[in-house]
């Protein structure tokens, strides 16, 4: 749809130019919801314009400000909060149906082969009755299960932010942001 010729020389440059005028008007705070509402819609047609460019983290900040831009005061926070417990929920159940976070293998094939990261090895070599990537893979799960029931109960999710907050940190100062950086594109 997209690369007909209609649209290939100048859907680009309305995408561009629609994305920097909506981000400005957010930056000096005019006319939020609308703006919000522009970028997360230039993300998504960006996404489906260019389909090898799809990540998971692009519709979830898309849709993310699709909602922010569609607040409704009687709703609050809750069409966000809905969306944080959905992710993590959900990846919390993605885990826990794949063996290889149960039995440690994926850890170990990050850390070790993807990452090469020296304090893991050392510490799988240091005690090698100690089940390192099993423990690792355990605690992903139970951390992300964790937050989903914590964004929702939690007065004003407050508890599940600061749990995102703290697994995402820990995230990065265990993998030197080697891990953040790929979920940076």
């Amino acid at each position: 749809f997209f690369d007909a010729p209609f649209w290939k020389p100048w859907l680009p440059w309305v995408l561009w130019g629609s994305f920097h005028l909506a981000a400005l008007s957010l930056f000096v705070n005019r006319w939020v919801r609308i703006s919000a509402v522009v970028l997360g819609a230039c993300v998504f047609m960006h996404i489906a314009a260019h389909r090898l460019d799809y990540s998971n983290n692009r519709i979830f900040f898309s849709t993310f400000l699709i909602l922010i831009g569609l607040h409704d005061a009687k709703l609050g926070e809750w069409p966000l909060r809905i969306q944080l417990a959905l992710v993590y929920g959900g990846a919390a159940i993605n885990k826990a149906l794949e063996g290889d976070w149960w039995s440690g293998r994926f850890f170990d094939t990050l850390m070790l082969d993807a990452f090469a990261l020296g304090w893991y090895e050392e510490i799988v070599l240091r005690f090698p009755n100690l089940p390192v990537g099993r423990l690792f893979g355990m605690a992903t799960i139970l951390t992300e299960a964790s937050i989903c029931p914590a964004i929702l109960l939690s007065p004003g999710g407050r508890l599940g932010v600061l749990l995102i907050l703290g697994f995402h940190t820990a995230m990065m100062v265990a993998t030197r942001a080697q891990l953040s950086v790929v979920f940076l594109y």
